[in-house]
């Protein structure tokens, strides 16, 4: 039985791969079976093999070199009781020891089920070895036996506890996991460009008599083009049987051109989508406006779902620590998708901060630290904060050491202070994501109960406080300016003031009637607009809220977009304006994950849902007056379904273990 928040909402959906089939939620038991790796290295090796790939498509973007990379070696080790079978799969060739003896030896036959015996008892070591890092990784999933394996990646010399992470639905090792395809059929157009009825992501098939080429495109303009300057994506071709074409490498497109053909050719996408269910489900009735915007916020975030939450799938397709403040956000209301989660925050950190930034990006190491307070309040996973506290400590630790006699983080020559595509001063907004970054640490060292963390956490963030509100606050108008003994107000800075619970409540105000202002200079990307919307309900002010959800992500759609934009300017002139950026012609990636901030604010702002305790243990509601919403959020226990009528609560059902508080 579907909710009636998925039956009014179907109307307005866009993905071709919908589906709102219920699923269990549950947790992987004992009963599923598990593969043990070293810390990060599944995520590494998907990394890396991601990196390639972008590489190979030619796209226009740097990644950091400071990362972690995979080993082609690694080494388990567990205490066994005599007499017991020790049965296994694994990926790579393997010597198997008992206390220190060679007891057996494999060739790299993968998955292959081995048994082994442990005689009177010991310490097996197995030991995992590819010959190609590039196309395998090492990998032990034992058949029972999952627990207490530790591991090393330098030969033996230092150990950690083995990374355990659930087997694919086949049973095959999480490294090799792979998106679900579905084929497309575009349609041709009159003026010969062929149309796939939405952005798709995946392999372009062609079928023609002779050899062609192929343009790709995520708009109109984009597919026209012919100056190879600029191209965003290699968008070659290969034969792969009698009369079939495919695309070299997967390609972000809405539109299509075949050249150098007869005319008779048929046009397919092999589209890869991640395997979700749209469990949850948002309609406003009345409004479709502000339903089509949540529906196509979800097919934006699920087409940049790649074994990590991305950010685009034109040019990065690759994890940036700010997009994931948003996804993960707008992944907890629509798809709740735990693991992707993990496995972002995993291989964002998998190199510390010990040579840069993650991301190399001042700001982005705040959202980080963030993301993983967002995740035990959304998903509840303690399990997986256990396994990340250390490195979280760590990342903290380097933190204090780059931080001034005032408690304002350095930033130095080498560091690049993002905030957003915009120019200007952002010494302020940096020095306010911090203070929201270590109140984030001292809530994950409460739920340790680490209390030396909480409270050097606790003192960072209040000295950093102090010193944000003696020199960055001017007092006359209750605003924060953009940088210490400079006047000039800073958008960023007071937005993130309201939006991360930092200004005090008699500054409110004012800071709300500045954003409805155009003084300060605006925002530049839907990532830093969706903040300033959640800003604006804060201060008061929900109808400009909506007023600029309408502007921004309405104004997209207006244009034709079926997916959200890595930057929207409603004062553009120009159509092909629209799609210029980084000083390029079509630079601007159309289906960006960091724009899809309406489906965890619209249903925050209608119905004021907040969870008040971790995995919506708690929550409240406090609805909009006059307004009517369909939703439902899932939770780690299940979902909570809600209606609302005229701003009066009509239906409100829990799964176990879930309250609402009044």
């Amino acid at each position: 039985m579907f909710s009636e928040a998925h039956l009014q909402s179907r109307k307005f959906v866009i993905d071709p791969a919908y589906s709102a089939e219920p699923v269990s939620r549950r947790r992987w038991d004992s009963k599923k079976y598990y593969w043990l790796y070293g810390h990060c290295e599944c995520e590494a090796f998907l990394l890396e093999n991601m990196i390639r790939e972008k590489n190979s498509a030619k796209l226009k973007v740097g990644y950091t070199e400071f990362r972690h990379l995979p080993s082609p070696q690694i080494i388990f080790r567990r205490e066994f009781s005599a007499g017991v079978d020790f049965e296994f799969r694994a990926c790579g060739s393997v010597t198997v020891k008992l206390n220190g003896n060679i007891i057996a030896e494999f060739a790299d036959e993968d998955r292959i089920l081995r048994r082994v015996n442990s005689a009177n008892g010991g310490e097996i070591t197995v030991m995992l070895q590819c010959a190609d890092i590039c196309t395998g990784l090492p990998a032990l999933m034992p058949e029972r036996f999952w627990n207490d394996w530790f591991c090393s990646l330098d030969g033996g010399s230092s150990w950690q506890e083995a990374e355990k992470l659930p087997a694919l639905n086949d049973g095959n090792a999480p490294h090799r996991r792979k998106l679900n395809t579905l084929m497309v059929t575009a349609e041709k157009l009159d003026n010969g460009v062929w149309d796939c009825g939405c952005e798709l992501f995946g392999f372009v098939r062609i079928t023609s008599a002779t050899s062609c080429r192929l343009r790709a495109g995520e708009s109109m303009a984009e597919v026209c083009n012919e100056n190879p300057l600029d191209f965003e994506q290699n968008t070659g071709l290969v034969k792969i049987g009698n009369d079939l074409f495919r695309s070299e490498v997967p390609l972000a497109c809405r539109y299509l051109r075949v050249l150098d053909t007869a005319g008779e050719e048929k046009v397919e996408v092999e589209a890869l989508f991640h395997p979700v269910q749209y469990c949850g489900a948002f309609a406003v009735p009345g409004d479709d406006e502000l339903t089509r915007i949540w529906m196509h916020s979800a097919y934006t975030l699920r087409l940049c779902m790649h074994n990590f939450l991305l950010d685009g799938i034109k040019r990065d397709r690759l994890p940036w620590a700010g997009d994931l403040a948003v996804s993960l956000l707008g992944n907890a209301f629509v798809f709740g998708d735990g693991e992707i989660v993990k496995a972002s925050l995993r291989v964002l950190n998998a190199d510390r901060i010990r040579r840069a930034h993650i991301n190399t990006i001042v700001d982005y190491t705040a959202w980080f630290l963030i993301c993983h307070d967002l995740y035990q309040l959304y998903f509840e996973d303690m399990e997986f904060l256990q396994s990340e506290y250390p490195a979280i400590c760590e990342t903290v630790e380097e933190l204090f050491a780059l931080t001034a006699g005032d408690g304002t983080i350095i930033i130095r020559e080498q560091d690049w202070s993002f905030i957003d595509w915009v120019p200007g001063e952002k010494f302020t907004a940096i020095q306010l994501l911090y203070v929201r970054a270590m109140r984030a640490v001292s809530a994950l060292a409460r739920r340790m109960n680490d209390d030396s963390m909480n409270e050097k956490a606790q003192l960072y963030a209040a000295k950093l406080a102090n010193t944000i509100r003696e020199t960055m606050f001017d007092r006359e108008r209750k605003l924060f300016t953009a940088a210490p003994g400079n006047r000039e107000l800073s958008r960023h800075a007071n937005l993130l003031a309201a939006a991360t619970g930092f200004a005090a409540d008699g500054e409110m105000s004012a800071i709300g009637e500045a954003l409805c202002q155009s003084e300060m200079p605006p925002v530049g990307t839907p990532y830093m607009a969706i903040l300033e919307a959640l800003a604006l309900q804060k201060c008061g002010k929900s109808d400009a809220a909506i007023a600029l959800i309408r502007q921004i992500w309405g104004g997209m759609l207006k244009l034709g977009a079926t997916t959200f934009w890595e930057g929207f300017d409603p004062a553009e002139q120009e159509p092909d304006g629209h799609y210029r950026f980084y000083d390029r012609p079509f630079g601007k990636s159309l289906c960006h994950a960091w724009s899809c901030g309406p489906l965890f604010f619209l249903p925050q702002l209608l119905t004021g849902l907040q969870p008040l305790s971790d995995g919506w243990k708690s929550f409240r509601l406090a609805p909009v007056p006059g307004c009517n919403v369909e939703l439902v959020v899932p939770t780690p226990n299940g979902n909570i379904e809600i209606s609302i009528c005229n701003g009066r609560l009509f239906k409100c059902t829990t799964p176990p273990g879930c309250r609402r508080e009044d």
